[in-house]
């Protein structure tokens, strides 16, 4: 059962990221928000910034140097939010998707792209919606009608944070990623398949 002062953390968490990453945006053209699909309360798991932090540097040598970086953790979780002038959000979003379905526990990453018009969605790239941790349905289909356990669910996404942990070191070494936005931005070697 989720109490009460847990459902309060999170609603004014999700608030504080909402309100930063307008301040964020007033100054940039697109925002790059990377977090973790976590079932359940509560959002943060032992382990969450430094998966963050190092999805953030191996993005920061992929991308265009961004402008502003914020690592927020509230009740709604953690979050790295990297802001960006000049840079295509289209192809910055089909980019942050190759690397969500490029990692054997990608599907625990939760990389949104977002403008003034708001966040681009996997539709927009002609993406299927994100699958569910547990079976090939939707995920939010799965949610909304409830169809697994939450017990199961978080157990789901901690063997694949589990594995992504475990593979952090190697994740920072290995070849980078190729992400070429902008006109200055670093070239990586090529696509990340662990």
């Amino acid at each position: 059962m989720v109490r009460c002062d847990d459902l309060e953390r999170l609603l004014a968490g999700r608030e504080e990221r909402w309100l930063r990453q307008r301040r964020l945006l007033a100054s940039s053209d697109v925002v790059l928000q990377t977090a973790l699909n976590v079932p359940g309360l509560p959002k943060a798991v032992e382990g969450d910034v430094s998966l963050l932090e190092a999805l953030g540097s191996r993005l920061e040598a992929c991308l265009v140097v961004p402008s502003e970086r914020l690592l927020l953790v509230n009740g709604a979780g953690a979050a790295l939010l990297l802001a960006f002038r000049g840079v295509d959000p289209l192809r910055l979003k089909e980019e942050a998707l190759s690397l969500e379905e490029g990692l054997s526990w990608g599907r625990i990453l939760d990389i949104d792209v977002l403008t003034e018009a708001g966040s681009l969605s996997r539709q927009l790239l002609g993406r299927p919606p994100r699958s569910c941790l547990l079976c090939d349905l939707p995920s939010k289909v799965c949610a909304r009608q409830a169809r697994h356990p939450l017990a199961a669910l978080r157990e789901a996404f901690l063997l694949l944070f589990e594995r992504a942990l475990g593979d952090l070191e190697t994740f920072n070494s290995s070849r980078r990623p190729s992400l070429p936005f902008g006109d200055g931005g670093a070239r990586g070697e090529g696509p990340d398949r662990p």
